[in-house]
């Protein structure tokens, strides 16, 4: 999906770098990792954890929930568009029948 793009891009970041563990946290600068909105979302939902001297590192198991949630949120928006959608073209029906 599109929507996990730029969260996958961060994840790959500290995936390649072994940063995945406190002993292994890295900074910002070491992983060359912009600080997005993106960055950022993941830090406050958990998933990039934030420890001394700057430094970070991808909790995956934190991760996992984040993937599960935000699925679960996309496809509750996608069923109320079409549950909308439905709402409206039984209007049409109604209004012009």
């Amino acid at each position: 999906m599109i929507a996990y793009v730029p969260f996958k891009y961060h994840v790959r970041i500290f995936q390649r770098a072994n940063a995945t563990s406190l002993e292994n946290a890295r900074t910002l600068d070491e992983l060359r990792c912009p600080e997005s909105w993106t960055f950022r979302r993941l830090v406050l939902s958990g998933v990039i954890i934030q420890c001394g001297d700057n430094k970070f590192y991808l909790d995956l198991n934190a991760y996992q929930d984040f993937v599960r949630a935000e699925r679960e949120r996309l496809s509750l928006i996608a069923k109320i568009s079409v549950l909308l959608l439905l709402i409206y073209f039984i209007w049409l029906l109604v209004k012009y029948l």
